[in-house]
C-alpha cells in the first residue's frame, strides 16, 4: 500500500500503463484509491461543498489516463437531507392526491408530544389530479385523459417547474397510463419520473415518496453526472460508473434514467469493500462503523452476507428501493459542540464541513468541532496534517475549547472528555441498533472501523458496547473509495405480484424471472462482462396471509425449498413460523458483473516496528503515549498497552487495556 503522492507530482504511467481509479465524495474530504501495476495507492484532498465535482477535477489532475473510473457521491443524499432539489411536481390518479401526505399512521417518537411528521419534498398545491384509473386486476377501467395531462403540464411550464413525478395507482401492474402521461410532459421539456420505472411494486405511499426522491433529484444529479463526465473525458474514453446504494455500481447513464439509484452512493462503498476484506482474511461477522468528516454510517455484515432492505428511510420519508441497510447518524469530525436551550452540551448533527472546517484547519471556523477535541486531547497530530505540509493550529483550537469550558464551568480537560463522550454515545446508540436492539450480541461481531475518523473513535466503542476486536484495514481513512473500486457492476429487476404459493403460481414468478435474466444478461453485455462473470440472484419476497410486510428468501428449485428457507428466516426473525399460508409479494433478481479484483497488498516482516516518538494524551489523565508510524510496522508485529499509529488518511487510538497485531497486508487487528 503506498501513501499520498506529491500535489504536484503527476503519476509515471504512459499511455500502455494506464490505472483504475474510483473517488468517494464526502461532506469534508474527498477520496481517492487507484490501482495501477505497483500496487494499490490512496489520497485525500478537501471537498469544495459548492460544487463536488472541482474537488475530483483537482485529483485529475494528477494522472494522464485511466481505463476506468468509479465514483460515489452523497450529492443525491445531500439534495434530499437540505431539501435543495428542483422544483418538482405531483401527478396522481383522481381522487389520491393525498396520499403522499396522509403516509402511514406511524410515529417516530411514539410519546412525544412534539412528534412532527418529515417535512415533504413537495407541498399539497404542487401534486396534482389525473383522470385515469388502472384496476387491481390491471385492467383500464377509466381511459386517461391525455388533454388534462396536456393542460396540467402546460400550467407547471407555466409556473416553473422542472420535474415531475408521476404515480399513478396500480401502475406496476399496467404502465401504460404513465407512459403515455411521460412522453407528453417530456415534449412539454420537463423531466419526469414514472413510478413504473423507478419502483414497480405495490403501496402507493412508498412507491409515490420514492418517485418523488427520483424526480426531486434529478436534474441535480443530471447537472453533476454530466459535469463530471466532462471532466473525465480527457482522461477516461469510456464510460464510469457510480456507486448505487445496492452494493455496487451502475454506468452512469443508467443513473440518468433513474437517479435514485445515487441515493446512499457513499456508504455502500465501505460496506462493499468490508465484505470483500472480510472474506480474504475471515472475519465472516462484521459491524462497518464508518466516520468521516460529516456523518457515521453503520452496516451489519453477518455469515460474510450484506443486510439489506426495502424499508429505508430517507430523513424521515420513505425510500424503498432495494438497498444495503445503513444507518447514517450527524456524527464525524467535524461535528460542532454546542449548547442546547437548556445549557447542556450537545454535539452535532451539525457539521463545520470542508469549509469553513475545525477551528484548528485555520479555514474560518470558530466553533468547536470533534477534530478539534481529539487535537487537543493528543490523539492527532499537528504537524503535517495529511501530509500535505500543513499544520493544525493548536492555540485557536485551545481558545476556542477554552471559551466553550468557561460556558459550561468546567475545566478545559473536563470539556475535551465530555464532548468526546457524548459523540461517542451518539454513535454506540446507533450500533446497538444493529445489534443488542436487533438481538445480535456485539462479542460476535467485529467492529470494522474505517473513514477518517472511524479508528480514533473504535477501540473506545468496542470497549462500551462489549466487543473484543476492532479491525482497522489498510487505507482505512479512504476504505469507502477502496470500495467502489472493486464494487460489482450492479442491476436490480423486480416486480409485484400478490398471489398464494403455489405451484402454478412459482411458475409464473418463474417466466418473470427468465425475461428479468434476458434484460440482465443484455445489460451486461453492453457493459463487456463476459459470461464466466456474470452472476443472478433471483429471490421473492414472501409473508404468511394476511400480512402487511414480508422477508426476502432466494429463490429455491422447488415449491417445498422455497416455503422451507422461507420458514427458517421467518423462525429466526419472530421465533415461530406457520405452514401453509405463504404468499408472494415481489419478485426479484439481482445482476452482478464481477470486475477485476486487485491482489490485497503485501507488507514485509522486516520493518523498524518501533515508535518514532512519545506524545501526552488524555485518557482520565495525561499519559506518555509511543506513537507510531503505520507505513514502518511490519507484518507480525504486536504492540501490548496504549498507543497512537498515525497514517495518512487516519489516526488509530488505542486506550488503555488494549493491544493491536499487524497483518501481512498491513491491516491492524485491535484487541480490547
Amino acid at each position: 500500500m503506498t501513501d499520498e503522492k506529491e500535489s504536484n507530482e503527476v503519476t509515471s504511467e504512459t499511455d500502455d500503463e494506464a490505472l483504475h481509479l474510483s473517488t468517494d465524495t464526502g461532506g469534508t474530504f474527498t477520496d481517492f484509491v487507484y490501482l495501477e501495476r505497483s500496487g494499490i495507492h490512496a489520497f485525500k484532498i478537501l471537498s469544495t461543498p459548492t460544487n463536488p465535482a472541482l474537488s475530483i477535477g483537482d485529483g485529475l489532475r494528477r494522472f494522464r489516463r485511466l481505463l476506468s473510473f468509479s465514483h460515489g457521491t452523497t450529492v443525491a443524499t445531500n439534495a434530499v437531507l437540505e431539501r435543495k432539489g428542483d422544483r418538482t411536481a405531483l401527478l396522481t390518479t383522481k381522487g389520491f392526491r393525498d396520499v403522499i401526505f396522509i403516509g402511514r399512521q406511524q410515529r417516530q417518537h411514539l410519546y412525544s408530544f412534539r412528534d412532527m411528521r418529515p417535512t415533504s419534498l413537495i407541498a399539497r398545491e404542487d401534486a396534482y389530479e389525473i383522470e385515469e384509473r388502472i384496476g387491481p386486476d390491471g385492467k383500464v377501467l377509466v381511459p386517461l385523459n391525455k388533454q388534462e395531462v396536456e393542460a396540467s403540464g402546460s400550467k407547471l411550464v407555466g409556473k416553473g417547474y422542472t420535474s415531475v413525478a408521476v404515480s399513478y395507482l396500480f401502475s406496476f401492474l399496467n404502465p401504460a397510463h404513465e407512459r403515455i402521461t411521460g412522453e407528453i410532459l417530456e415534449a412539454m421539456g420537463l423531466n419526469v419520473s414514472l413510478s413504473s420505472e423507478v419502483l414497480p411494486e405495490y403501496r402507493e405511499f412508498e412507491r409515490t415518496s420514492t418517485t418523488l426522491m427520483d424526480a426531486f433529484i434529478r436534474g441535480k444529479l443530471g447537472d453533476y453526472l454530466g459535469s463530471l463526465g466532462d471532466l473525465i473525458l480527457p482522461y477516461a474514453q469510456k464510460e464510469y460508473y457510480v456507486m448505487t446504494g445496492e452494493g455496487g455500481v451502475s454506468p452512469s447513464t443508467e443513473l440518468l434514467r433513474v437517479p435514485s439509484q445515487g441515493l446512499l452512493s457513499g456508504p455502500a462503498g465501505g460496506v462493499s469493500g468490508a465484505l470483500y476484506l472480510g472474506e480474504q482474511v475471515g472475519l465472516r461477522n462484521l459491524i462497518t462503523f464508518d466516520m468521516g468528516g460529516t456523518s457515521t454510517d453503520i452496516s451489519r455484515i453477518s455469515g460474510l452476507r450484506q443486510e439489506y432492505t426495502t424499508d429505508a428511510k430517507l430523513s424521515g420519508l420513505p425510500f424503498s428501493r432495494y438497498c444495503i441497510n445503513i444507518i447514517t447518524i450527524g456524527a464525524g469530525g467535524g461535528s460542532i459542540a454546542h449548547l442546547d436551550p437548556g445549557g447542556a452540551i450537545r454535539v452535532g448533527p451539525e457539521s463545520a464541513g470542508a469549509s469553513p472546517g475545525p477551528v484548528c484547519y485555520d479555514l474560518g471556523g470558530e466553533q468547536v468541532t470533534v477534530t478539534d477535541v481529539n487535537l487537543l486531547a493528543g490523539y492527532l497530530n499537528h504537524r503535517d496534517f495529511l501530509g500535505k505540509g500543513n499544520d493544525l493550529n493548536v492555540p485557536k483550537a485551545r481558545a476556542a475549547v477554552e471559551g466553550l469550558a468557561r460556558k459550561l464551568n468546567y475545566t478545559i480537560n473536563e470539556t475535551i472528555e465530555g464532548v468526546l463522550r457524548i459523540v461517542n454515545h451518539n454513535m454506540a446508540s446507533a450500533l446497538r441498533m444493529v445489534t443488542t436492539e436487533a438481538g445480535k450480541d456485539p462479542e460476535d461481531y467485529s467492529l470494522f472501523a474505517f473513514g477518517g475518523a472511524g479508528p480514533m473513535h473504535g477501540a473506545g466503542l468496542a470497549r462500551e458496547l462489549g466487543m473484543k476486536r476492532v479491525f482497522v484495514p489498510f487505507a482505512a481513512g479512504m476504505f469507502s473509495a477502496f470500495g467502489i473500486l472493486i464494487s460489482d457492476i450492479v442491476h436490480g429487476y423486480s416486480l409485484t405480484r400478490v398471489m398464494p404459493l403455489d405451484t402454478g403460481n412459482l411458475k409464473q414468478a418463474e417466466e418473470i424471472l427468465k425475461d428479468f435474466q434476458r434484460k440482465g444478461a443484455d445489460f451486461l453485455t453492453k457493459e463487456g462482462i463476459p459470461e464466466e462473470s456474470r452472476v443472478f440472484l433471483p429471490s421473492l419476497d414472501l409473508r404468511y396471509r394476511g400480512q402487511s410486510y414480508h422477508l426476502n428468501v432466494p429463490f429455491g428449485s422447488g415449491i417445498e425449498d422455497v416455503k422451507r428457507e422461507f420458514g427458517k428466516i421467518y423462525l429466526k426473525r419472530y421465533g415461530y413460523s406457520i405452514t401453509g399460508e405463504e404468499e408472494i409479494v415481489n419478485i426479484r433478481l439481482e445482476v452482478r458483473g464481477k470486475r477485476c479484483l486487485p491482489p490485497l497488498p503485501v507488507i514485509s516482516d522486516e520493518a523498524p516496528n518501533g515508535p518514532y516518538g512519545h506524545r501526552d494524551c488524555l485518557f482520565g489523565e495525561w499519559i506518555e503515549v509511543p506513537v507510531f508510524r503505520r507505513g514502518e510496522l511490519g507484518a507480525g508485529f504486536l504492540h501490548k498497552g496504549v498507543a497512537i499509529i498515525e497514517d495518512k488518511g487516519s489516526t488509530i487510538v488505542l486506550p488503555p487495556g488494549t493491544s493491536f497485531r499487524v497483518d501481512v497486508h498491513g491491516n491492524i487487528e485491535v484487541r480490547v
